[in-house]
């Protein structure tokens, strides 16, 4: 993002959750980044699931999946 030229807290704000291997934690989590109300949320692996089940109104991008996003649903 530097190398573009935004600055983290002038120009965007990353919020980070981690679920530290506990993915029962995931729905939480994607609920309390959906409550900031982002631009966008992205996920990687198993949050993409929870991501989608909680907004159907914030794009989320996922670096990867834990499945296939078109057979398990996650797409609008």
């Amino acid at each position: 993002m530097q190398e573009l030229g935004y600055v983290e807290g002038r120009d965007f704000v990353l919020e980070q959750r981690y679920a530290d291997g506990k993915d029962e934690r995931l729905p939480e989590l994607a609920a309390e980044l959906v409550r900031l109300d982002p631009d966008i949320i992205l996920t990687a692996a198993n949050g993409t699931r929870p991501a989608a089940q909680a907004t159907t109104t914030i794009p989320i991008v996922f670096a990867t999946s834990s499945a296939d996003p078109v057979a398990e649903g996650i797409r609008r």
